[in-house]
């Protein structure tokens, strides 16, 4: 339609051109000849197409005196983008039937200009066409749909192809390239790959061939490797255990051999006190000394029964309440000097559970009275018992100088004696105890109360498999 309308548009123009290049022509009409301007030829023009052709076309100038060169709102809108420089406009307008408007300058020649100077230096006005589009937009909504399912058509052909393509190029090698590393992943290094859908899939199943080679000749140096490290942690470990042993049979005798002159010397000391010399403070020594070697000998000899697995334990199911109030009497004397509290807080029923009672005994003197030894005067230890469903948990709190949270992991080991500790003790006391507590099936631990102090818990299982 726009090529339609341009040549139309090149037709009234150039006929114009020649006819004002002739100073007009003459046209015979019935008897007589009418002088034709190319204004009236244009006029003359669209009249006859009006009657003959579908198109319709115009001369359109701005402040026409003649009511039929005014320019409607296309040709206005027209006419000023064409004084901007626009060489055409067209458009197509749905009023009330789709019409394609196209609209060029209105040009005049030199001989009409001097008539119509106004159209010397700027763009008036415009010869304006209209095509009748309803014929045209029919034919294309007639075939649209057939365009439709050809371009339809053509992209599930072109997808298609494509789908083929990629599955052949690229899904297919890099499936076998992802099934290729799970089975490396999965420890097989001799697998091996062959992709051939061009030179860098080539490229790369050789490189992946390269790494899987080199990957199982590191693996196999550091299995060599690791033999070799293990032999080696074997021997070491062996030679361990024959020095632990060692060690233990070396603490074992001489503990033992040491138990016997000590004896002798403690039951000596006793007759010459008996023989009026009780006052001599030298005995006093002698006896308070031995007595504290036969202490150390004793955790000596019990702590070398717990690290060889050789402590034996008559397990019966005893009240833990009278056990504690036994261990408290004890320690009443100490704390009594100290002038510190004991205060046990438990159930006034008895609490039935089964334990070595020598052994636990043991333990809990050993807690108390460390924490009476680190309370100071005039302070509380607090021995409470929470009876749970499947274990008991007894808690000794005390308001001493309490122990870092750093050494925590480390106060239980045999020998450990902790930063804040001045006791002359062999750091035994805490490693029998959970050594007692672990062939218990218990456990000792430690937590920290909202106060300055300690609290060692010690948790004991309501059934026993030794009972």
């Amino acid at each position: 339609m726009k090529n339609q309308a341009q040549a139309i548009y090149y037709y009234i123009d150039m006929t114009r051109q020649w006819i004002s290049g002739h100073g007009g022509i003459y046209v015979k009409k019935e008897n007589h000849f009418l002088l034709l301007t190319p204004s009236h030829f244009t006029k003359e023009i669209a009249t006859f197409a009006q009657h003959k052709i579908p198109y319709q076309i115009r001369v359109a100038v701005i402040n026409a005196q003649n009511p039929n060169h005014r320019p409607d709102e296309f040709e206005k809108e027209a006419i000023r983008r064409l004084q901007n420089g626009q060489k055409e406009v067209w458009k197509i307008i749905n009023a009330p039937e789709p019409i394609f408007r196209y609209a060029a300058p209105l040009r005049f020649s030199q001989e009409c200009l001097s008539c119509h100077s106004e159209f010397k230096n700027n763009i008036q006005g415009c010869i304006s066409i209209g095509i009748p589009a309803t014929n045209a937009f029919k034919e294309f909504r007639k075939k649209k749909f057939f365009l439709g399912v050809y371009i339809a058509s053509t992209l599930v052909v072109v997808l298609a192809g494509l789908i083929v393509v990629i599955r052949f190029f690229l899904l297919d090698p890099l499936e076998d390239l992802i099934d290729a590393f799970r089975r490396v992943e999965e420890g097989d290094l001799k697998t091996k790959i062959s992709l051939e859908r061009g030179q860098e899939w080539r490229r790369l199943a050789k490189s992946f061939n390269r790494m899987v080679e080199k990957l199982a000749s590191h693996q196999k140096e550091l299995e060599i490797k690791i033999q070799e490290a293990t032999q080696e942690l074997k021997s070491a470990y062996e030679e361990l255990k024959r020095i632990e042993r060692y060690k233990s049979e070396f603490f074992s005798n001489i503990t033992h051999d040491l138990k016997t002159p000590l004896t002798s010397i403690k039951l000596a000391t006793e007759i010459l006190m008996r023989k009026d010399k009780r006052d001599d403070p030298q005995l006093f020594i002698i006896q308070k000394n031995a007595e504290k070697l036969t202490s150390m000998i004793n955790n000596l000899l019990n702590y070398s029964k717990i690290e060889s697995g050789r402590i034996k334990l008559n397990i019966k199911r005893e009240d833990l309440i009278e056990l504690l109030d036994d261990v408290i009497f004890t320690v009443q004397p100490l704390a009594q000097d100290k002038g510190v509290r004991l205060e046990l807080k438990a159930p006034e029923t008895p609490v039935m559970v089964p334990f070595d009672k020598e052994r636990m005994f043991q333990v809990f003197l050993n807690l108390l009275a460390n924490a009476v030894k680190f309370s100071p005067r005039e302070a509380s230890v607090v021995i409470s018992v929470d009876q749970r469903p499947d274990s008991v948990v007894v808690s000794v709190e005390d308001y001493g100088p309490g122990i870092p949270e750093e050494e925590w992991p480390r106060i239980f080991e045999k020998f450990y004696r902790g930063s804040e500790t001045k006791s002359d003790g062999m750091g035994l006391g805490l490693a029998i105890c959970r050594g007692i507590l672990q062939a218990h099936g218990g456990e000792i631990w430690i937590s920290k109360p909202n106060h300055a102090g300690i609290i060692f818990n010690v948790r004991l299982p309501l059934r026993s498999d030794n009972e």
